[in-house]
């Protein structure tokens, strides 16, 4: 009987019947093929040279690191472009305003005389007023607001387009105040003539401590 045995050299037989170590093709190896054989008797197989180290195994699978620190922050990106324009702003409506800071007489059906002497006109779209004469600049509806101080009590002043008083546009001052104020709303048209007159049947006076305000007015384009 044969056995069949490994070296990382060759393969050999061991013959039962010579009893000794020989190769596939028969070559004699010797008899023993023990490492730590001390008998002298034997014939001992030497070792063949190591093979060659096997391929790398597969890789295997690990746990995921921690994640690292933050990177330091880059530079500014360069400035992007231009937005586009954006829409027009609304217009500013047609408006005036003017003061009167002087004592003045207005004789009965004269026109109170805001643009002149030391009063104080701020506009856009009119016209300083002369002679206490305003223009309507623009057809539309305006606001118009008016107070006067006068000497006397119960004095009457209209509001008046091209000469004829607007309805519910008169005013009077009150008993023992001499304070008279109104705001309306009325539509008017480009060219119109506004004067703010005394239909008092008497001349009136305005008048107060120097340097206060005696007539004052706003009028303002609202549509």
């Amino acid at each position: 009987m044969s056995y069949l045995f490994f070296s990382t050299l060759s393969s050999q037989t061991f013959s039962s019947s010579t009893n000794d170590f020989r190769d596939l093709e028969g070559n004699y190896f010797g008899n023993c093929s023990h490492n730590d054989c001390s008998d002298s008797s034997h014939s001992h197989i030497k070792r063949g040279k190591r093979g060659a180290t096997g391929a790398t195994g597969a890789t295997g699978v690990g746990l995921t690191g921690a994640t690292g620190a933050t990177g330091v922050t880059g530079a500014d990106g360069a400035t992007g472009a231009t937005g586009a324009t954006g829409a027009t702003g609304a217009t500013l409506s047609n408006f005036i305003g003017s003061v009167i800071l002087t004592n003045d007489v207005v004789p009965n059906e004269g026109i109170v005389q805001f643009g002149e002497g030391t009063s104080l006109t701020n506009s856009n779209g009119f016209v300083a007023p002369i002679n206490g004469v305003f223009i309507v600049p623009e057809t539309g509806t305006y606001a118009i607001g008016v107070s006067i101080a006068t000497l006397q009590n119960n004095q009457i002043t209209s509001i008046t387009v091209n000469g004829v008083s607007l309805p519910n546009g008169s005013f009077s001052t009150q008993t023992n105040i001499g304070l008279a104020s109104i705001r309306i709303i009325t539509p008017l048209s480009a060219g119109d003539l506004l004067t703010f007159v005394n239909t008092s049947g008497v001349s009136y006076t305005l008048r107060g401590p120097a340097g206060t305000i005696l007539a004052c007015v706003e009028i303002i384009q609202i549509l």
